[in-house]
């Protein structure tokens, strides 16, 4: 009895605060690999992207530019996909 008690907190706990962290992800449906930069506060990263690749758990909210000088800022629930060259944030 005491075991399954244990048990039972321990799922309840799980669902109150054991919520899955969540980051931005990038999805590319191009034909073509990218080079994007991460900017985050003062910190700034390159991050290469290929061809119909994905990038999971970028960032948790920030800018996202592609080497053209577009840019998106993204939150953390946020995926950005890009499609013929275009940063597109998912609705």
């Amino acid at each position: 009895m005491h075991k399954l008690l244990i048990t039972a907190t321990s799922i309840a706990v799980f669902f109150t605060f054991g919520k899955v962290a969540q980051a931005t992800d990038i999805l590319s449906h191009d034909i073509n690999p990218h080079i994007l930069t991460i900017i985050e506060g003062e910190t700034e990263r390159s991050v290469d992207l290929d061809a119909m690749g994905e990038l999971r758990d970028v960032c948790n909210g920030c800018t996202i530019a592609l080497e053209d000088g577009q840019t998106v800022t993204a939150k953390a629930t946020d995926t950005i996909t890009i499609i013929d060259g275009k940063l597109i944030p998912d609705e």
